[in-house]
């Protein structure tokens, strides 16, 4: 086989390996992920994917074994391969099942968790982000509350209250929401991608605890979105959510 056809071949294998290896999980599959990954990192290596070859071995005693005859087979690629099954032998390893969620890179590593076992659980874990706090509702509601005992004051307030219902906003106190639809954080996580300047345009100090509360939870509802139409455990897990009707839609069917 040339070269050019053992790397087709990879790359076809690979697919599988990455987009849902529970479905079949054969080691050639994982090989073949691994491949892929060792020939495409940077230095470093891609780290989301190296971690789901990480967890393959883990899970999978034919996929460890099958990374021990690669690194055989593919010299150039044996040191990242070594430290892949280095780590997944780490009794240190993080455990999807209890692993902090703090940082989109998390939130990988659950999907990862799914698309090799086909687990409901991991995707129950990025699900129960989208319950968690509205912190810019929370924030926008303890600014309305808020009296401009000043002229100028409540000109400004006038003027911030007008941009942000332009921008798409609702601040009627006593309201659900403030009178929104959807989740604040995730209307705001929105916005931004069609260039809502964030700190600029809300009367509040934007933490970088707040911006990252708010991209998790944006990073969890679309990819929840995403998956949902794509394999059957997300999209019963999505459908059954309490409070669907507040999740602003990330990606349509259109887009599948």
């Amino acid at each position: 086989m040339s070269e050019d056809r053992f790397w087709k071949t990879v790359e076809d294998r690979a697919e599988h390996f990455f987009l849902g290896y529970f479905r079949d999980p054969n080691p050639e599959y994982a090989v073949a992920g691994l491949a892929q990954a060792v020939r495409t990192t940077e230095p470093g290596g891609s780290q989301n994917a190296l971690m789901m070859c990480v967890r393959a071995a883990q899970i999978y005693a034919d996929v460890a074994a099958a990374y021990r005859d690669l690194a055989e087979q593919l010299p150039e690629g044996a040191d990242i391969i070594n430290q892949v099954l280095a780590a997944a032998a780490d009794p240190n390893a993080p455990d999807p099942a209890t692993c902090a969620i703090q940082y989109p890179a998390d939130l990988d590593f659950l999907w990862s968790e799914f698309l090799l076992t086909g687990a409901a659980a991991p995707v129950e874990r990025i699900a129960a982000v989208l319950a968690w706090e509205d912190r810019i509702l929370q924030a926008l509601t303890g600014w309305l509350k808020q009296t401009a005992w000043t002229p100028w004051g409540r000109t400004a307030r006038a003027k911030t209250i007008v941009h942000l219902r332009e921008a798409g906003f609702e601040l009627e106190l006593g309201q659900p929401r403030l009178g929104n639809r959807f989740d604040l954080d995730l209307l705001t996580w929105s916005q931004m991608a069609g260039g809502f300047q964030l700190k600029e345009s809300m009367p509040f100090e934007v933490t970088d605890a707040l911006v990252m509360n708010m991209a998790l939870k944006g990073a969890a509802c679309w990819s929840l979105q995403s998956n949902a139409l794509q394999h059957d455990v997300p999209g019963a897990i999505y459908a059954a959510l309490p409070d669907r009707d507040r999740l602003p839609q990330f990606v349509s069917p259109d887009d599948h």
